[in-house]
């Protein structure tokens, strides 16, 4: 999907991790590579995901960037979804999601209150 949060601008593959009233949902973006340039711990929280685990959604291993939520209006996704139903590629399996919901847990780079927002802590 066609995501503006990123510089620059591009086509994104991504994870819902949690929604919040309905109206909500947190988003995890799916990279080819962890960027060597970055921190190492910004790295540290880029989850390896291999293409044999989610054969539908990917087209090779990538990485799953638990370093910042992306946050999505349901409703917009489901005007995108409507246009092109070919956008939803997959469930992610409980095993990812679960190490993502930690590494997100652990993030000093996502602000607490959106991890309370959606529920990641209490």
């Amino acid at each position: 999907m066609a995501v503006d949060d990123t510089k620059p601008p591009k086509i994104k593959r991504f994870a819902i991790i949690a929604t919040h009233n309905d109206t909500h949902v947190a988003c995890l973006y799916f990279n080819t590579n962890s960027n060597s340039a970055l921190p190492v711990y910004i790295r540290s929280l880029h989850l390896s995901v291999q293409k044999n685990q989610m054969p539908n959604v990917l087209e090779h291993d990538c990485f799953l960037s638990c370093d910042y939520i992306s946050e999505k209006l349901i409703e917009n996704l489901k005007n995108e979804y409507l246009g092109d139903s070919t956008i939803y590629l997959g469930k992610i399996p409980d095993s990812v999601l679960e190490v993502a919901k930690q590494l997100v847990v652990s993030a000093k780079t996502i602000e607490t209150r959106l991890k309370k927002k959606y529920h990641l802590i209490p």
